[in-house]
């Protein structure tokens, strides 16, 4: 499983704020649609990051019999481990569990999110929301037992590190800190919508912790009640008698 925090968020939470614009919406259904469009601000910031490279560099040394013999450094932790092997520990993740507590200039939000083999569900504040990027398809609950169905055109990217995405821009390891009893190395970079600090659970290669510092503000994306059990298939089902509308139909 690989790829960045919260395209996933984003990309859902942008469909979710259309349909309930279409939908009309009550009072109780706009503040929930605000609080999803704060969350969507604090994770596009982040977000921004994703794209790759690698920082490796290759140095070459001769020897006197003329053999060229090629050496490449990599930035090391203070564990001894590179960055890089931190990060790409993420790759090895196919279920996850986890909640992001998002705090930013807007408001707080909650969102449970589960992840397997490219399957999503996300929750927060009464929406649900399943989607599947190998059909190409997403559900969100409207009401009661009644889904919407959208089609998505670009797979989200799940909480596991692409370690490309962060070496492009020559983050600079900072420390180690522990966090809920997770052993984390912190590390923070600049892209040109901000900077990024990060606090990467050493061991698993998740994220813990992200703080974002743009003109927009400071937003920081905690995760907690992290799982790697084996999520149940059904999870990412519909109730057997759901009632689905396609959208725009």
């Amino acid at each position: 499983m690989k790829g960045k925090y919260l395209a996933v968020a984003l990309g859902i939470l942008i469909i979710l704020v259309s349909l309930v614009s279409a939908c009309g919406g009550s009072k109780s259904t706009a503040t929930q649609t605000a609080t999803a469009t704060n969350t969507a601000t604090a994770i596009t910031t982040h977000t921004a990051t994703a794209t790759s490279t690698s920082t490796a560099t290759a140095t070459t040394t001769h020897t006197a019999t003329a053999t060229a013999t090629a050496t490449q450094t990599a930035t090391a932790t203070p564990t001894g481990n590179t960055l890089s092997s931190i990060l790409g520990l993420g790759a090895n993740i196919t279920s996850v569990y986890y909640e992001m507590n998002v705090t930013g200039p807007g408001g707080d939000s909650v969102i449970k999110v589960w992840e397997k083999d490219k399957k999503f569900r996300e929750e927060m504040e009464g929406f649900i929301i399943i989607m599947d990027t190998v059909a190409g398809v997403t559900y969100t609950n409207i009401s009661g037992n009644t889904w919407m169905k959208t089609t998505t055109t670009a797979a989200p990217e799940g909480a596991s590190e692409d370690p490309s995405s962060i070496l492009q821009y020559n983050p600079e390891i900072t420390g180690t800190e522990t966090i809920d009893g997770k052993s984390c190395t912190v590390f923070e970079w600049t892209t040109d919508t901000g900077t990024l600090t990060e606090w990467i659970w050493t061991e698993k290669g998740f994220p813990i912790k992200i703080v974002s510092t743009s003109s927009a503000g400071t937003s920081t994306i905690l995760f907690t009640n992290i799982s790697f059990d084996d999520i149940p298939d059904s999870m990412f089902e519909l109730p057997v008698d759901a009632e689905v509308t396609e959208y725009g139909t």
